[in-house]
């Protein structure tokens, strides 16, 4: 089951596998970051349109970088155009980290279609 998959210890699979979803929304909010990254990473396989806004309002600002990372790739992927503003943010908000600018860049190419690379001003006017 994609839950054991996500979360081999970690969080039991729910009985009903409709509440795939409400377990890996609430996984979201663990204290163990590895947990956090992980349902990221499975919610971006579901590419359910109810995901879009529990990512960019809790994994996109993250205090770990691979859960922001795995959230702006998944966000692309999603392919929800309301995800495009809160990308162009998060580039000035992690400047500092070349691996996640490299996923923000991707995911706003993948919503888009354009490419202006990590420059905050040209995602911005455009």
């Amino acid at each position: 089951m994609l839950i054991h998959a996500a979360f081999p210890e970690e969080i039991p699979a729910p009985a009903d596998p409709g509440d795939v979803l409400a377990v890996l929304l609430k996984a979201l909010n663990d204290d163990e970051p590895l947990v956090r990254n992980n349902a990221v990473v499975a919610l971006r396989s579901t590419r359910a349109p109810e995901v879009v806004r529990p990512l960019i309002e809790k994994s996109l600002v993250d205090a770990d970088k691979r859960v922001r990372l795995n959230a702006a790739s998944a966000l692309g992927k999603i392919g929800d155009r309301d995800a495009v503003e809160p990308l162009i943010e998060a580039i000035k908000e992690n400047g500092g980290d070349p691996f996640v600018q490299e996923a923000i860049k991707y995911g706003l190419k993948e919503l888009t279609g354009q490419d202006f690379g990590g420059a905050y001003t040209n995602w911005k006017t455009w």
